[in-house]
């Protein structure tokens, strides 16, 4: 099995990448890190990842972190736009691959209809992809 993990030097993906590479899982780190085995920068709608590596898993995780800001910022839509441009760059070169997705409790408890608003941004992030996937 090969997996794919955007957001990997995060608090998640830090944690999720070292259970995948102790597992032996064949493993794709993208992202704008040195270290990076596919460089893209998912904040800018503008992606750098020319062809996309075949994978079975593509991991979600990479967002805006910046705190507060993050709760209501322009780039909360950008990561919905990129993110959704990523999972389709890796499904031309897999029509069968696999998305898991992070969430937070900010989706669960926004009834926020403001597309720059954190928990805005994931809900409409999770409809498009699962529209997709």
């Amino acid at each position: 099995m090969r997996v794919a993990v955007t957001g990997w030097n995060g608090n998640i993906g830090r944690l999720l990448v070292k259970k995948l590479e102790s597992s032996g899982i064949d493993l794709i780190k993208v992202g704008r890190q040195e270290g990076s085995d596919y460089h893209t920068d998912l904040s800018s709608i503008a992606g750098t990842l020319e062809d996309a590596p075949y994978c079975d898993v593509l991991v979600l995780l990479a967002w805006y972190t910046d705190h507060p800001h993050f709760w209501v910022s322009p780039l909360n839509e950008i990561f919905v736009k990129t993110s959704v441009w990523l999972a389709n760059k890796f499904k031309a070169t897999n029509p069968q691959i696999r998305l898991i997705g992070a969430g937070s409790c900010a989706e669960l408890y926004s009834d926020s209809q403001n597309k720059y608003d954190l928990g805005f941004a994931k809900r409409r992030l999770r409809h498009l992809l699962q529209d997709e996937y």
